[in-house]
């Protein structure tokens, strides 16, 4: 059974009205994330009978995103799992991560967080990380790494660090530039 908070948020609290629940469209609650995930993950919005939520910004009560049922829970969970590694091992920083996904996308920038979108956003993020050609991790000859991440035309389309210099090359002309400067050029996987 799913209660309001007891005890008052310690978060900062600002003008934040409460999310309507794209379910039924009514209004949604404050509640304590103790009582979805038994854990204290912070303030949560709720609306009960969807069992519908969503978590809110650290220390504040501005929620992430958009009330969530299982279902969409379930498609974001996965749509993280397949996007987050691009940022998360180091192959992109996040906000050059988010800015290739809007690219990908097609959609714009303020559009194009997994926080926000519905299922079938979700699924197109899964799609799109799924189907990418290949990263290399590139390593010059001072051990420093770099990233490249390939289109599907066999050219870089996103380049971090010194590896800037491969944008829009084809992967031939990578790897032969690569030879030539001592640097190795590693396929490797999300």
């Amino acid at each position: 059974m799913l209660k309001t908070l007891d005890k008052p948020v310690a978060a900062k609290v600002t003008e934040v009205q409460a999310p309507t629940c794209p379910y039924c469209g009514e209004g949604s609650e404050l509640a304590s994330s103790l009582e979805v995930y038994h854990k204290d993950y912070g303030p949560i919005y709720i609306c009960r009978p969807c069992q519908a939520w969503v978590g809110c910004h650290m220390g504040t009560v501005r929620p992430l995103g958009r009330l969530a049922n299982a279902e969409l829970r379930k498609a974001k969970q996965a749509a993280h799992k397949a996007f987050d590694p691009l940022w998360m091992k180091g192959y992109m920083d996040r906000r050059d991560a988010y800015a290739w996904l809007v690219g990908r996308l097609g959609v714009p920038g303020t559009l194009c967080h997994i926080g926000i979108m519905d299922v079938e956003g979700c699924l197109k993020v899964i799609e799109v990380c799924q189907n990418l050609p290949m990263i290399y991790r590139v390593v010059d000859e001072d051990d420093k790494v770099a990233a490249i991440v390939m289109d599907h035309e066999d050219r870089v389309q996103y380049a971090r660090g010194f590896a800037k210099v491969f944008l829009k090359l084809k992967m031939r002309s990578v790897s032969s530039m690569a030879r030539k400067n001592g640097w190795e050029v590693i396929p490797i996987s999300l």
